[in-house]
């Protein structure tokens, strides 16, 4: 069992929910040939045209919680998002991941892995998929392939799945305590 704090201090991101021995796995095959590795800056024409087509749907699926995506989504923006994940993910801070074929010709979305702000659980794991699989194979696999790889790959005692078969849906997720 590993150690969980009771109770976190204001900036979640500081609390040493990582052991100091824990490297970040650098990839995840799903089942139906598409794999997860993590997003870089040289991803950022990737990232914006996954946004510029699913935003208006992430933002009525994720807004209200994330307030993410942006209304307005602009290169400048995705690319300093995507340097401030690589510097959280160097911090071990929290990690971002791009779903991808093999090709890696477009990115058909994202799951990151972070410290929970809510009580309950010590890591967040949460993802989305691009318009075009909502719906697909790819998408009903991506959550159970997140379960298994979180509980075999990453070191949390009490890890919760945030989306379409998680442990829990983004509106029940708001209506979870914040730590405090």
């Amino acid at each position: 069992m590993h150690d969980v704090p009771v109770q976190a201090p204001a900036d979640v991101t500081r609390w040493p929910w990582l052991p100091e021995w824990f490297r970040a796995p650098s990839c995840l095959e799903l089942p139906t040939g598409h794999h997860l590795r993590p997003l870089r800056t040289a991803d950022a024409d990737l990232l914006l045209t996954a946004l510029q087509g699913s935003s208006a749907r992430l933002r009525t699926v994720l807004g209200d919680a994330r307030g993410w995506p942006p209304r307005t989504v602009a290169t400048t923006g995705v690319h300093h998002e995507l340097v401030e994940l690589e510097t959280r993910a160097a911090r071990r801070e929290g990690f971002r991941y791009g779903l991808f074929a093999d090709d890696e010709q477009e990115l058909l979305g994202c799951a990151e892995v972070e410290p929970s702000s809510k009580l309950g659980a010590d890591a967040d794991v949460w993802w989305w998929v691009v318009d075009a699989l909502v719906g697909s194979r790819v998408e009903a696999a991506l959550g159970p392939a997140l379960g298994s790889w979180t509980a075999r790959a990453w070191p949390f005692a009490r890890p919760r799945l945030v989306g379409p078969g998680g442990t829990c849906t983004w509106q029940e997720w708001t209506l979870l305590p914040d730590r405090r």
